[in-house]
């Protein structure tokens, strides 16, 4: 006789419920934002950059950063492919896995979220 147990386990984090509750239905860009960046110094993925964040209609996306608590480390309306992995105060942050959400884009309810690291 062979027994199979079949277990679901479901982990649900602070950040994770943020996100939920801020999550659309649809998203924004699909599949085109980097999941690391190297903000080192050295002139190469110094930046999060967001492929195809330029300025539509004369509105660009606004990008929400959150720390791996829940934290907000970043914010910036409108986003300009500028930031670099420091805090609103200049310190670095520390590397790791920081979560954002994405806002705008040429529709104002359109939204993606996701998490990006930095590894200096």
């Amino acid at each position: 006789m062979v027994l199979r147990f079949v277990f679901t386990i479901s982990i649900i984090t602070i950040v994770s419920v943020l996100f939920l509750s801020r999550a659309s239905a649809q998203t924004w860009p699909p599949d085109s934002i980097p999941a690391i960046f190297t903000p080192n110094g050295d002139g190469i993925n110094d930046l999060f950059v967001i492929p195809g964040s330029t300025a539509q209609n004369g509105s660009w996306p606004a990008l929400v950063v959150f720390s791996r608590w829940g934290t907000e480390v970043y914010t910036s309306r409108p986003y300009e492919n500028d930031w670099g992995g420091k805090s609103p105060g200049g310190d670095d942050l520390p590397d790791g896995t920081y979560y954002y959400v994405l806002e705008g884009g040429t529709t104002a309810d359109l939204q993606a979220n996701g998490y990006i690291m930095i590894s200096r």
